[in-house]
This record gives structure tokens, sequence and C-alpha cells, in this order.
């Protein structure tokens, strides 16, 4: 008997696979070789001797035989085992093949998958243009590998729960990435200014405060959205279209009026905006125009001092840094009520700069970092959902790729989601969450999110086409962020810092200002 032996194929539908455990697995777990094996781990392989080759599952549910028979009326319970598989490929002549050439019979063997086994099946993913993400969860000294251009060119999502490792991936992932390329081209969007702590020569770091954004590139859509101008405000639209127009033809005289538009990312002054006829008579548009202007939470973008359209190109290389290869774009200073737009035109630049590069040797990805927060269904987050809905859909073809990352996937867009052919999941304990990112999954695949509520922190669950095969992983912590969540015993315990002034703190909210106590 072959000692690792677990039991016996008692049903298959397509790539479905149950099985009847052996008694003599009791207590789930023996000993072969000095090495212990646990049977039944969700997410660990298994393998099925078919005629010269052996087929490979992955372990998706372990549950008991509630009912074996009735006897004289009454229900004699079940001490047996069941487990259900998924078929994932097989092994034949020493290496491994995604596909399938046989499927098992009822009573074939199946037998718990051998150290050997597991390297073969991993075997192939170390190669030029791959990076080692962390260890496999069932051998923990098999390393996970995954295609860089799979990843980076289908797009990829990172999930799960609050404190359940994400961050840490995303910086392990950056890191990986300066350390193993000369010339990568990274931009990330950072919504809690929570990647301020990676340090490296080759990250430059744009802080709050010194992300300006020209006015002039905001779309119609963003300026009705930020002046509250509803569908039935045809006649306020109206004005403000046609003063937005006008100042951009007057103030670039030179420009081809053939291909002019209210969306023509050229400058106008705001002033000049003000004080235009269309808005002046109109006493309502004219006030909340000014409200906004006045407003010093938007001076980033009202304010950017960019004041001519040559200025542009000063914009974009402040940000698209040919001496750095990572930009970290803190946002946390942004108003809510500008983040959708101010996330749309950086999209939208990073889109058009590798569109407009005809050689295409200027490779970018975007990593959206809290993605929930403005490429929801909602209707304030329209503007940057349907821009990068717009990348995800097209952005392949000129070298820019997505990494979407959320604590709460169900609230993303599932049209950018559905572009998303690798995914790296955290624990995830919702319903809600886990039954979208279910559907998101291969059919063979699905039963495997029943796992997802119970990965340990920095655990997580890779599959899609970047992978060999879908693995439960122990992710590689090559940067540890610190939490942002309030330390709630700390400040209780110690009291307030010096200097703590009730008075300094609401003046910081009146004027709008981020100053930092003295101390």
């Amino acid at each position: 008997m072959n000692e690792l032996l677990i039991g016996y194929v008692r049903s298959v539908r397509g790539l479905d696979v149950e099985v009847e455990l052996s008694r003599d697995v009791g207590q789930m777990k023996f000993s072969v070789g000095g090495r212990t094996y646990r049977v039944g781990q969700i997410g660990s392989y298994v393998t099925i001797p078919v005629l010269f080759e052996r087929l490979v599952g992955i372990v998706s549910e372990v549950r008991m035989q509630p009912i074996e028979e009735i006897i004289e009326g009454k229900p004699v319970l079940s001490d047996k085992k069941v487990m259900q598989l998924q078929l994932v490929g097989c092994i034949s002549e020493g290496e491994f093949d995604r596909g399938l050439k046989d499927y098992p019979l009822i009573g074939d063997e199946v037998h718990l998958a051998r150290s050997e086994d597991i390297d073969i099946i991993f075997a192939g993913q170390k190669t030029e243009r791959a990076i080692k993400i962390g260890n496999f969860a069932q051998t923990k000294d098999t390393p996970i590998w995954i295609d860089v251009n799979k990843m980076l060119s289908r797009h990829s999502a990172i999930v799960g729960n609050t404190g359940s490792g994400k961050s840490t991936t995303v910086a392990t992932l950056i890191k990986t990435f300066l350390g193993k390329y000369e010339h990568p081209h990274i931009i990330l969007f950072d919504i809690h200014g929570e990647y301020g702590q990676i340090k490296d020569k080759k990250i430059k770091h744009i802080r709050g405060e010194e992300l300006k954004v020209p006015h002039w590139l905001l779309n119609f859509s963003q300026w009705k959205d930020l002046l509250s101008i509803g569908p039935t405000a045809s006649k306020q639209s109206d004005n403000l279209k046609t003063a937005i127009t006008e100042l951009r033809e007057k103030n670039n005289k030179d420009f081809d009026k053939a291909k002019l538009s209210v969306d023509t990312p050229i400058y106008f002054p705001m002033d000049e905006l003000l004080a235009h006829e269309s808005i002046t008579k109109d006493a309502s548009l004219s006030e909340k125009l000014e409200v906004l202007i006045k407003d010093i939470r938007c001076d980033n973008i009202f304010k950017s001092g960019y004041d001519s359209t040559e200025e542009i190109g000063k914009f974009a290389e402040s940000i698209i840094d040919k001496h750095y290869s990572c930009t970290i774009l803190d946002l946390s200073k942004i108003v809510p009520d500008m983040l959708s737009s101010v996330v749309e035109i950086l999209s939208r630049l990073f889109y058009e700069f590798a569109y407009w590069n005809l050689e295409k040797d200027y490779p970018i990805v975007l990593i959206y970092e809290e993605g929930h927060r403005y490429l929801s269904g909602e209707y304030g987050n329209y503007t940057s959902r349907r821009r990068v809905e717009n990348i995800a859909k097209e952005g392949r073809k000129y070298g820019v790729g997505i990494i979407l990352v959320s604590q709460r996937p169900s609230e993303i867009s599932e049209t950018i989601f559905s572009q998303c052919n690798n995914f790296i999941i955290h624990r995830l304990t919702t319903d809600k969450d886990r039954e979208f990112i279910k559907n998101l999954l291969p059919e063979n695949l699905q039963g495997l999110t029943n796992l997802l509520p119970s990965l340990g922190q920095g655990e997580a669950l890779i599959a899609g086409d970047a992978a060999v095969l879908p693995a439960r992983a122990k992710i590689d912590m090559l940067e540890k962020l610190p939490s942002i969540d309030c330390d709630f015993h700390s400040k209780w315990t110690d009291g307030p810092e010096t200097g703590f002034n009730v008075k300094s703190i609401l003046e910081n909210w009146i004027h709008q200002k981020f100053e930092w106590r003295k101390k």
C-alpha cells in the first residue's frame, strides 16, 4: 500500500471530484520519511494516478458524510469523511501540464501530493521574467514565482480585510520590482499616506501638499460635479460650457479651432472664468464657482501655478520623473470631493502618455490603493471609474498595467475587476465580498473561496495567469508597513503629546491648514 494513499474517487463531475477518505486516515495526519503530512488542508494538493500520468487536484472542501444508511426507519450516522477536489492539471514524464488528457474513474486511488510532486508543479515558474512572491503554505519551503509580464499586462487585484497584509504585499511587490529591474515605471496612488515609510533611492515621494494639478485639465463632467450642476440644470450647464470653451480658445490662439472642445486640455485663467459674461449673468452659478475657488482645500488645483498650456510638460515630468523608477502620490490631503477628479486627471495623464508614446518603450503600472474610495458605482466617482474602466480594457495595448487594491472588492466597478486576470486574495470574511471574488474566478477554482476567512496575516490565495497554479502562500515581507490604525491603548495610557491645544486644532480645521503642533 502506498504510504500517501488517503482515499478513493467516489464521483466525478467535470473538473469536480469527490473523494471518500480511507478509514485508515483517522487523525487526518501522518508522518512519512520524517515529514508530517496533514490530510485535507484547504488549498493543498493531491494526485490521482491514471495510466501513464498523475492527475493533480486542489482541495476545496472536507466534510463528514452526515448519514450512511437508514436501518429500521432510523438514520445511522456515518464516520466517513468526504473531500472535494478541483482538477487543475497533470504530471507526465516528470513535467506538469495545466491540461487534462484523462479523467479519473470511480474507485481510483487518491494520494497526498509528495514534496517531489510539489517541486515539479512549481518548477516551471522560475523563469527570467518571474519574481518570487512567497512560499507555498503546504510545504513552506517551495517558492512561489509569478510571471511579471502576465501579472502586469493582464492586470491584477490584491484584496483582503483590514490588517490581512494587503499593504505589506504591495510594498513587497514594489521593492521586488525595484530590486529586479533597472528601469521599472511604477505609480502608486497612496490614499492614506501610509507608504511614506518606504525608503529607496529609486522612489520619489510626492507629499500631499506638494501635489499640484492644473485646473485646466478638469473635464466638463468634473466641473459640473464640483459645482453640483445636475442633469436638469441645463441652463447653468450651457453657460459654463460656453465660458470654458471660449476661454480655452481665447488663451490659445495658435491652437487648431477644428480640434478644440470644452474638454481640450489647454490653459485658461480662473479669474477670467469668474468674470466671463456667461458666468456673471447667472447669479447662482457665479456664487457656486466663487465659493469653490475660495475653498483653500482646493488650492492644489485652482492655485497650482501651472499658468500656460506649455507647462503641462513640467507637470507631467514632476510625476513621470525619469530619474526615479517609482512615484508614490500621497493623496491623503486631497479633499474627498476632489479625490475622484484628481485620480481621473492623473490616470488620464499616464494613459495618454503611453498612448502617444509610439515606440511603446515606457510601460507603466498603476497601483490603485483603496480602490473602493473612487472606483465604486457612486455617482460622485463617475469620472475616475470611467477612466480606469477604459484603462483596464485598453491599457494593455499601450503598456499600461493595473494593480487594484481594496478591502471592499464588491463595491468596485465589476467592469474593472473583470479585466483582472490575476488575484492575490488575503483574508476575506464578509459573504458579499467572497461571493463577488468567487464569481470572478474560473469555475474550477471557485471552491477555494471557502478558505479565505481562515487565512492568517500575510497569507494569501494566489490565482491567475501569472501563476502556474492557484496556491495558498505565505507572502514574503520585504517591507513591513506600520499600521495606520490609531493605538488607543498607548494614547489612552500616555495621554496627548506636549503642546496639545484644542484651539490650535480648531484653527487647522477652520483655516484648512495642515500645521503640526510645536513641541
